[in-house]
């Protein structure tokens, strides 16, 4: 998620927001030193140009109340926006709430009180949903103030998984400004973005996701390019198809669908549901599908002749049997790969990142 805090534990690393005495003291604190705040009783083009500027100085003495300031002044503006504004704001909105939510790093082993600190109180607010701030002596006054904006207000814990957590925002805050006032595509790519990026796609490694879900989401994109074909977002649609797809077929390092020959699906339920993807109309996706299954059926001699590749490893040791499933497999959907493989640090940081999937590509 946005800017990762680390804090070192044990003999791993905990990104946290840096949960940092006493909300007033530093609410009036921060609220003295960044005056954030406009107000006129006229807003004339003017006011809207400045709005840019504002989100720009968004920085880690803001307090909530100038960012609330800013979308409400942004839901007056975007009325009289033209396309190519709103795009820059809605990017400019999600940088906003970044550094907002940007704290500094914390190393357990060079700041051990704040970091245990941290540790506890991240730990007590995600398993409880709220924290007794009071308790946490060593923690900075920004770090509880932003703390007290969970449950309060847009401000969110982000489980990234494997014990990092990270602050951000609900991202329905822009969603609410921008939607109605995007062209259609961009409305429900925005809206698109903002539901998967709510919750991490991985886990410890593992794929968090159902695998039903994965091949809505997978049907999603394909839709949304067949319906909007001359989007300016295509290849980021066809992108974000292309990743969860491979996720799909090949799994995670801690997440497998099938055995390790590849000829067994874990669960029936997941084979039944890429049958039927198989009886869809023709399209990538399912062409990919109907590859997939066929290669489950395939015995080993099926594959060695359609699919040749190298079974020993390079000092000449035979491979295992699980590894020349997987480089077969991937012979079988070269094209998903290959696409994948150059796609890939794009589109895995679209699951989280509003501004590297931009709208004004």
């Amino acid at each position: 998620m946005l800017n990762l805090k680390y804090i070192a534990v044990g003999l791993g690393l905990l990104a946290l927001p840096t949960f940092l005495p006493n909300l007033a003291t530093a609410q009036t604190a921060t609220s003295k030193a960044m005056p954030m705040t406009t107000s006129t009783t006229e807003k004339g083009p003017a006011f809207c140009q400045g709005i840019s500027k504002r989100m720009k100085a968004v920085n880690t003495k803001t307090t909530i109340d100038n960012i609330h300031q800013i979308n409400q002044d942004l839901k007056y503006c975007v009325k009289s926006a033209d396309n190519k504004q709103l795009l820059i704001w809605v990017n400019q909105h999600s940088e906003m709430y970044d550094k907002f939510t940007s704290l500094p790093i914390v190393d357990v082993e060079t700041d051990n009180d704040e970091g245990e600190d941290l540790y506890v109180l991240a730990d007590d607010y995600y398993k409880h949903g709220k924290a007794n701030l009071k308790g946490y002596k060593n923690l900075s006054p920004r770090a509880k103030y932003l703390a007290q904006l969970l449950g309060n207000s847009e401000i969110i814990l982000y489980n990234e998984g494997e014990g990092y957590f990270s602050l951000w925002y609900q991202l329905k805050t822009t969603v609410d400004i921008f939607a109605p006032y995007l062209h259609d595509d961009q409305a429900t790519y925005l809206k698109r973005i903002a539901k998967d990026a709510q919750e991490a796609f991985f886990n410890d490694a593992g794929i968090t996701w159902h695998y039903d879900d994965i091949i809505e989401t997978i049907v999603f994109w394909e839709n949304f390019n067949k319906k909007y074909p001359n989007s300016a977002l295509k290849s980021s649609a066809n992108q974000l198809g292309i990743f969860y797809q491979y996720q799909l077929f090949f799994g995670s390092d801690n997440t497998q669908w099938t055995d390790d020959d590849i000829t067994t699906m874990y669960d029936k339920k997941d084979l039944i549901s890429l049958q039927k993807v198989a009886k869809m109309p023709n399209s990538p996706f399912v062409k990919n599908a109907k590859t997939y299954l066929a290669f489950l059926q395939m015995s080993q001699s099926e594959r060695d002749k359609n699919y040749p590749v190298n079974k020993l490893d390079e000092d000449d040791t035979p491979k295992q049997t699980w590894q020349i499933a997987r480089e077969q497999l991937k012979k079988a959907l070269y094209p998903l790969v290959n696409k994948y493989n150059n796609d890939k640090a794009v589109a895995d940081n679209c699951l989280n990142f509003l501004s590297i999937c931009p709208l004004n590509k």
